[in-house]
């Protein structure tokens, strides 16, 4: 017996209170996000000096690390999945903005309006000598221009909360990019012994930076700690260097660039809003074709009418524009009814007005079913949207499933452990009372 061999049961208790604190830290952060918990890797411990003899039976125990319990391929998926789950989820509901301008329910919807409108000609037509049938068609189309005018503002307010969006969201990726460049810079300053708190960091801002767009993460060979991040295999964090993601209204919305060269986002939070304010965008200039066609055609119309039967040109307005134009303004946003006009319109040219309805504005499609089209293929956007929405946040579900299984903390387990490690601390603090025993007994002999 020797001396020495007390600390083979020594070690067993330190290496057990170590085994406790690290099982007290997983629990006490049962619920904090980002949180992953922690393992005590044991190791056999080793003669301090020399070799050890033949029938020696060891020197105890030693603590060789603490470990993170990570999957990369997990966490991989992870940033992978959250950046495309993140981009239906914004899309979805900035489509569902464009869907509600449309919104209208029985005779304010776009498309009774319309069909009101046209009835209102078509009943002109029947009766064009009486004054009193102007008022309706006037009335109809008044409504229809306030209901288009306020659609097309509506989608104008939508798209530009998504412009905004967008630079705060290149903001916000660059602003994780310095945070990501200062942890690199403390986990480098740590070597080889990070705090796993340090770590767990790390991999927050990383996975918030791929909710905003898609990135690619490697790790420095030489310090496999330090994270290096790509957008579209061009650099956008190496150690300490940040490179800025730049917004540039060249070439429209949806042009990104570090340093001089382009990159393409097509996920995540970023990718979302442009394409959400480029499908805005299209909704609008469908309705601007809609609007300026009709504007044009019915004022055509009317400007001829009076020049076949007065024989010179009507009058214009302090605007310039015709006293018989019918509509005023350009585009959806602007289109209003002239209730001044004359209501002296030849009935040759109001049946011309009846027929209207049935001519082509654009793309095989009618006066009558064009806005029509419009509202269809918005609702189809939406649902579109919404089911990839639902599809991909199901795939995230069955991901962070996965992974909170390998990285989160379970109580139970937790708590045998703790159980296990109390047990563990308490036999080996009863060695050392056996052997105080044992060398008590020893030392009575002596004596």
């Amino acid at each position: 017996m020797k001396l020495s061999e007390y600390n083979t049961s020594l070690s067993g208790m330190l290496a057990a209170q170590r085994a406790m604190a690290t099982t007290k830290q997983n629990i006490s952060n049962l619920n904090t996000e980002g949180y992953v918990r922690q393992k005590v890797n044991f190791q056999e411990a080793g003669p301090s000096q020399g070799s050890m003899l033949a029938q020696d039976p060891g020197y105890g125990v030693q603590v060789q690390s603490i470990d993170r319990v990570t999957d990369a391929m997990l966490t991989q998926q992870y940033n992978k999945q959250l950046s495309q789950s993140s981009y239906y989820e914004y899309k979805s509901s900035g489509l569902a903005q464009a869907e509600t301008a449309f919104s209208g329910s029985g005779g304010s919807s776009l498309s009774a309006l319309t069909d009101e409108m046209f009835q209102g000609w078509h009943e002109l037509a029947k009766h064009p000598n009486e004054q009193v049938y102007y008022q309706p068609v006037l009335s109809a189309a008044t409504k229809w221009t306030s209901q288009l005018n306020r659609i097309t503002g509506d989608l104008n307010t939508a798209e530009a909360q998504a412009a905004q969006d967008t630079e705060g969201q290149v903001q916000e990726f660059n602003r994780l990019a310095q945070q990501l460049a200062a942890a690199n810079k403390e986990i480098g300053k740590a070597g080889a012994n990070v705090p796993n708190e340090l770590l767990d960091r790390r991999d927050s801002i990383i996975a918030s930076m791929a909710k905003n767009a898609p990135i690619e993460v490697s790790y420095e060979s030489q310090n496999p700690n330090i994270s290096t991040v790509r957008v579209s295999g061009i650099l956008a964090v190496s150690d300490q260097a940040v490179y800025p993601l730049q917004l540039k209204n060249e070439g429209g919305a949806g042009s990104f660039f570090i340093g001089s060269s382009a990159v393409k986002i097509d996920s995540g939070m970023i990718g979302a809003s442009v394409d959400v304010q480029k499908q805005i965008a299209g909704y609008r200039e469908k309705l601007d074709t809609y609007a300026n066609a009709i504007n044009q055609k019915v004022n055509t119309m009317l400007h001829d009418d009076y020049a076949a039967k007065n024989g010179t040109e009507p009058a214009t307005d302090a605007d310039g524009t015709y006293v018989t134009d019918f509509f005023k303004g350009e585009g959806a946003r602007n289109l209003r009814v002239n209730n001044d006009m004359p209501k002296t319109i030849s009935g040759d040219t109001l049946s011309q007005l009846d027929r209207l309805s049935g001519d082509e504005v654009a793309d095989g499609l009618t006066y009558t079913n064009y806005l029509d089209d419009v509202t269809v293929r918005v609702a189809a956007d939406v649902n579109e949207s919404d089911s990839f929405k639902d599809i991909h946040q199901e795939l995230m579900t069955s991901i962070q499933t996965n992974k909170a299984g390998v990285e989160g903390v379970n109580m139970d387990e937790e708590m045998v452990n703790l159980m296990m490690y109390q047990n563990y601390f308490t036999a080996n603090s009863k060695a050392i009372q056996t052997m105080n025993q044992v060398y008590e007994a020893l030392f009575g002999i002596i004596s």
